[in-house]
């Protein structure tokens, strides 16, 4: 029966019932390419984030320069913004947004973490998590801020981190400050603490030294028993146990005499 196709477009329309063995051999050219990459140990390339340039409708202002933002995406990510929108500001109308609590470059990078598709935990790092915990805050964009914290709870504690969590309200970064620094800070670093995290911090010390206290007693019984154990040969247990507790003893002695100093600075 006469068709009017050709056998190559009769093919392409019947697909595998017609037998034809052409089509086998062109998928397997084009799956080629792939099982080559797999081969030579390359990972597939990742998939790019959705390009939302189509949706811009507004502008954002820097002392820098400007950059076109899409508005439905600002007000879905943060408050702020939907607030700003909602209020019909006259930034809003006039379609011009002055940012002020970040540069450009930080912006950027602030606006690529609310895009669809973003991995916030795996983008921020130690370089971009300051800048980021400020802009997060600020425009009350709350999952950014959380990978914010994650961050920096990886990093070491300091003074300036305290304060940083304190400002932020980042409960886990400021209790994991707190602890550490009740037991490493010198009294020449509170100095810059706001009354009310001194308080809290004298507050965890006078626990600490409370619990080193009752450790160093528990250890000086122990050592008491120790020394009357034997210690001549073929029994070296009692010597072993006054030796360690000893050194721990001395341990503590030091922590609790640093904490006193700190804690009696600040009555």
């Amino acid at each position: 029966m006469e068709t009017g196709l050709t056998d190559e477009e009769l093919a392409d329309l019947l697909g595998s019932d017609s037998g034809s063995d052409d089509e086998p051999v062109r998928k397997k050219k084009k799956e080629e390419p792939e099982r080559k990459t797999e081969e030579a140990g390359e990972e597939p390339e990742p998939k790019k984030q959705r390009k939302m340039e189509h949706m811009n409708d507004i502008v954002l202002k820097f002392r820098e320069g400007t950059k076109p933002a899409c508005s439905a995406l600002l007000r879905w990510a943060s408050p702020v913004f939907d607030g700003m929108f909602s209020s019909g500001m006259k930034e809003a109308t006039e379609q011009v947004i002055e940012v002020k609590v970040a540069t450009k470059e930080e912006f950027e990078i602030f606006y690529g973490l609310i895009m669809p598709g973003a991995r916030c935990f795996t983008q921020v790092t130690p370089d971009n998590v300051h800048a980021l915990l400020c802009i997060s805050d600020y425009y009350q964009v709350d999952f950014v801020k959380d990978a914010c914290e994650e961050q920096l709870l990886r990093m070491p504690v300091t003074v300036e981190r305290l304060l940083q969590a304190h400002k932020h309200d980042l409960p886990k970064q400021y209790r994991r400050c707190i602890a550490s620094l009740s037991l490493i800070s010198q009294p020449q670093d509170l100095n810059a603490l706001p009354p009310d995290v001194l308080l809290e911090l004298t507050k965890e010390m006078q626990e600490r030294l409370k619990k080193l206290r009752g450790k160093a007693q528990n250890l000086s019984h122990v050592v008491k028993l120790a020394e009357k154990l034997p210690t001549g040969t073929g029994t070296g247990r009692g010597l072993t146990i006054y030796q360690a507790d000893i050194s721990t003893i001395w341990s503590l002695r030091n922590d609790v005499q640093h904490l006193r100093d700190v804690v009696n600075m600040l009555k």
